[in-house]
């Protein structure tokens, strides 16, 4: 997956999940670096979401790809009634 989108990102945000048993970003940034894509760590999803939308604008989409532990912990940012 990350083969397909990353080249197709204008940014990518690698935040770092408290689940033990995510990958770690960094590990992710290497591999993005050596497809020749430009890649940033942060330290939460949170901090990842707030600097996605600080980049986006009202016509952007922003994906937000990656394992289980990603998805729970960006749900975990959203009320649940939020359509995402």
């Amino acid at each position: 997956m990350l083969h397909t989108i990353a080249p197709l990102a204008y940014k990518i945000i690698l935040p770092r999940l408290t689940a033990g048993r995510a990958q770690h970003p960094d590990n992710i940034k290497e591999i993005v670096k050596e497809m020749g894509c430009k890649s940033r760590v942060v330290n939460s999803v949170y901090q990842a979401i707030k600097i996605a939308r600080s980049f986006a604008s009202k016509d952007d989409l922003i994906l937000a790809a990656g394992s289980l532990y990603l998805a729970a912990e960006i749900k975990q940012k959203f009320p649940k009634n939020c359509f995402l």
